[in-house]
């Protein structure tokens, strides 16, 4: 699976498994980043049926690059410290998350 969500200030703006079908407030803003990271969308923001195979997960850290203007890198990967960020109630309970239940940080 290669879920991508982007919040921005608590609002879920787009969210994904497949750029084919996106959800949330803005679903279809980031359809120039989505194409530049390799992504197959036409202009439009429909799927390219056409265009060759990309690595999802690749593309899907480049653009979170891009969002947020974060290199990931093996070093940052291997020596940041990384913070746990909790997911509001009502979306962890919504039809994207079915009934699961926030979970403890371990």
């Amino acid at each position: 699976m290669d879920l991508f969500h982007w919040f921005e200030d608590g609002e879920l703006r787009t969210m994904f498994e497949s750029p084919r079908w996106r959800e949330g407030s803005t679903p279809d803003d980031l359809i120039p980043l989505l194409r530049d990271v390799g992504l197959p969308l036409t202009l439009e923001g429909e799927y390219d049926d056409s265009a060759s195979d990309v690595d999802r997960k690749a593309a899907v850290l480049a653009l979170a690059e891009r969002l947020t203007g974060v290199r990931v890198t093996a070093s940052l990967l291997a020596d940041a410290s990384y913070e746990l960020g909790l997911v509001p109630d009502q979306f962890a309970r919504s039809k994207h998350f079915g009934d699961a239940k926030p979970q403890q940080p371990r």
